[in-house]
């Protein structure tokens, strides 16, 4: 999912959920009802931190920020995306835990100009996928 550190992943959403004090079930379905997403300019869980708390206590909209979140996930997966040429992929699916999050895959689709496919086990998309390796061999 990422290429230097854990942004973008669970833990760093826990965070930045939890910095909130937003239930982490409830992050994605709230940043959709955002009227403008807040400018989220780092994704280092620290400073990510720091900035959401600003941004709180600017008095900015709970909604906006997570909205915000989501947007600055979804542009640095795109851009990591863009090196690997998904461009031109027919269909894409996300796997794993973040994947649950409706906020973080709409905001992937919108930086990707395109659908994302999400199973109901995304969260075990991994381990099939492994039972399966070792099953071939």
């Amino acid at each position: 999912m990422n290429d230097k550190c854990a942004a973008g992943t669970g833990r760093f959403l826990e965070v930045m959920a939890h910095a909130l004090e937003v239930d982490l079930d409830q992050f994605g379905a709230l940043s959709l009802k955002a009227e403008k997403p807040a400018k989220i300019s780092n994704l280092c869980a620290v400073f990510a931190e720091s900035e959401v708390i600003s941004l709180i206590a600017k008095g900015e909209k709970r909604e906006n920020i997570i909205a915000g979140i989501h947007e600055a996930i979804g542009s640095r997966i795109a851009a990591m995306a863009g090196r690997l040429n998904v461009g031109g992929v027919s269909s894409l699916m996300m796997t794993g835990g973040v994947a649950k999050n409706i906020g973080v895959v709409s905001a992937l689709e919108k930086a990707l100009n395109q659908s994302i496919a999400v199973s109901s086990h995304a969260q075990m998309m991994g381990a099939i996928g492994a039972d399966c390796l070792a099953s071939a061999n």
